[in-house]
């Protein structure tokens, strides 16, 4: 399946499926899960909610270092957007913290991951 081709239905059930996936699946659908984590852009989209989850990991596990360092510039910037998109957005308010640690400490750090 192509990621752009995802059901949103299918993301929808899958919402909390993320952490599974292999590091070379998670960098494949991701965008699938970000396309489907705006309609509705909602603090209570389940899919939004485990989108920032799992963009807001641990940059000193290993296996979550695995998973981020593969996106490429252009990737990260989107990546970089979304979360910046859900801290400046006052609905989201409850999300703003684990937002704004995802920029600082992985999506916007000095040290390349």
């Amino acid at each position: 399946m192509k990621w752009w081709s995802a059901d949103p239905t299918l993301i929808d059930e899958s919402f909390d499926d993320l952490p599974l996936l292999t590091p070379y699946a998670y960098r494949y659908y991701l965008p699938a899960f970000l396309l489907r984590a705006l309609e509705p852009f909602d603090p209570d989209n389940l899919v939004t909610q485990f989108c920032l989850f799992n963009l807001s990991g641990d940059a000193h596990d290993d296996w979550y270092r695995e998973r981020i360092k593969q996106f490429m510039p252009d990737e990260r910037a989107v990546i970089t957007a979304f979360l910046q998109y859900i801290r400046d957005d006052a609905r989201f308010d409850r999300f703003h913290a684990d937002a704004a640690s995802a920029l600082r400490d992985v999506w916007l750090a000095d040290t390349a991951i």
